[in-house]
């Protein structure tokens, strides 16, 4: 092989990078060209949709999929590591780089994410319409400014109309609340429900993240107690999963060879729900998606509050639903000892669970199973292209 001087290679690598930029360049350009046609020739049937990560998608796969159907084409963007897998996912290539979303002049964006830098995806004319992505409340868990730049919201029950109204009014910003359901929890019951049918006993422990999760004050006393008598899945919270990487090390260590024990950092929850025959929580979002969608028990263990929005009262006197919610959905203890005995009694007797999940889901969930639906329908609305026979109802819009 013929060996080029150390300068001449040199040049040759940079003539090569300018190259790829040049071509990388015109690829875009193209991109951009085939988006602008869309947006030309069907602006009311044109939706872009912001995914950040690809675990974002299960909040938003079925509406996709109804408006894909009503004739919408999609334009998703994503961050460049996650193209091939959301296209893959999507069952399109419509799926591009991030940067280019401010270049096009969409009538309608659509996220589940939150912390969306408005200013510079956000064009003059463009609304941004938010599905959450969790059941807790909106005005406590999250900063103050999470919100402002949504100009609709697809709530999930009656507890985010009165807190997206309340944060809406407090900051003066106008916007619109629509009571749509949450898919998570449709899909779940549509797909899991039931009881899982092992022989031993499974318990889910599903935390929230920060200080406040039940990982921090509890977690190697909690599954030590646990594995002698129950299979156990760990499946902690993405949120900063740095600051409890350690802890999880030692756990893999201290188990290993433990077939009953195991940790889920998979960006499904769904096997692990499907598994669990309970779920341990604190505050944590994830409890709501098993107790109303796989109707099975929920032990909370009782800790501090996890309030990003440290002046929250101010925007609505209201505790998170994740609060004052738990007793509906679950029961709550106080410490490691309450919650053993507490297990035990859940677990024989899950006939009540399935009962107290059913009469909650109908208190504070909307449109339970005809979340995509009715979520399609509005979003057909607010692109300006009424859905013709609308048939699902239950998507109420309350301007603020």
């Amino acid at each position: 092989m013929r060996s080029f001087p150390g300068a001449v290679r040199k040049r040759l690598a940079g003539l090569r990078d300018r190259v790829k930029g040049r071509i990388d360049r015109l690829r875009e350009e193209r991109i951009v060209q085939r988006c602008e046609a869309d947006l030309r020739t069907m602006p009311a049937r044109t939706l872009a949709v912001l995914l950040p990560f690809p675990g974002h998608l299960k909040f938003v796969a079925d509406t996709l999929a109804e408006v894909r159907a009503k004739g919408v084409t999609l334009h998703c963007f994503t961050d460049e590591a996650f193209i091939l897998e959301l296209r893959r996912s999507l069952g399109t290539d419509h799926v591009y780089p991030y940067r280019l979303c401010p270049r096009l002049r969409y009538r309608v964006i659509l996220t589940p994410a939150t912390h969306i830098p408005f200013k510079k995806y956000k064009n003059p004319g463009s609304v941004v319409v938010h599905l959450p992505h969790s059941m807790v409340s909106l005005h406590t868990i999250f900063p103050a400014d999470t919100f402002l730049g949504f100009d609709h919201v697809l709530c999930c029950g009656p507890h985010h109309v009165r807190e997206i109204t309340a944060i809406f009014k407090h900051s003066g910003q106008r916007g619109q609340a629509w009571e749509t359901g949450y898919e998570v929890i449709d899909r779940l019951g549509r797909e899991v429900g039931g009881r899982s049918g092992h022989r031993r006993p499974c318990i889910l422990i599903a935390p929230t993240w920060g200080p406040s999760s039940l990982l921090y004050r509890f977690g190697r006393d909690l599954v030590d107690r646990l594995t002698p008598h129950y299979d156990v899945i760990l499946r902690p919270h993405k949120w900063k999963m740095e600051e409890i990487a350690g802890m999880l090390d030692d756990l893999r260590r201290d188990h290993t060879g433990n077939q009953g024990f195991a940790i889920d950092l998979d960006a499904d929850p769904k096997p692990s729900m499907e598994a669990a025959d309970l779920m341990i929580s604190d505050h944590s979002g994830a409890a709501f998606e098993f107790a109303l969608g796989c109707l099975r028990p929920v032990v909370f263990i009782d800790g501090p509050r996890k309030n990003a929005h440290i002046n929250w009262r101010e925007v609505l006197d209201e505790e998170g639903i994740e609060v004052i919610g738990r007793t509906r959905i679950g029961t709550v203890v106080k410490d490691l000892d309450e919650a053993e005995n507490t297990i035990r009694s859940l677990l024989a007797d899950p006939g009540s669970a399935e009962q107290k999940g059913r009469k909650a889901r109908e208190e504070i969930l909307f449109n339970y199973g005809r979340c995509a639906p009715v979520a399609a329908e509005r979003l057909l609305e607010i692109l300006g292209t009424p859905p013709a026979n609308a048939t699902h109802g239950g998507g109420t819009a309350r301007y603020i």
